[in-house]
């Protein structure tokens, strides 16, 4: 947050690496499940809180019903440019 974008090595866009990866690609063997979520004005997304987003393809049905909000876990990073986000499990991408 505070303007700052998130900086993935290689030149690779938000997502293509976990943040979890992002100081030592070379090591990490983790992969994040993509996430799409319909963005709105009721949106709360900050870097260290959970996000308030309307998620489109949620996999776990029976926790996330894909038709209203939710709390994600905490976020780790916020483009602000590209509405993606990531948190500690997931990647978010905006569906415009």
């Amino acid at each position: 947050m505070h303007g700052h974008k998130p900086v993935c090595p290689e030149g690779k866009a938000m997502g293509a690496i976990p943040y979890a990866c992002r100081n030592d690609p070379a090591g990490c063997k983790c992969k994040k499940q993509v996430v799409h979520y319909t963005p709105t004005n009721s949106d709360f997304i900050k870097v260290g809180h959970g996000a308030f987003v309307k998620p489109i393809d949620h996999p776990d049905e029976e926790r996330v019903s894909n038709v209203k909000y939710v709390i994600t876990s905490q976020v780790v990073a916020y483009d602000r440019d590209t509405d993606e986000f990531e948190t500690l499990n997931t990647l978010y991408k905006p569906m415009k």
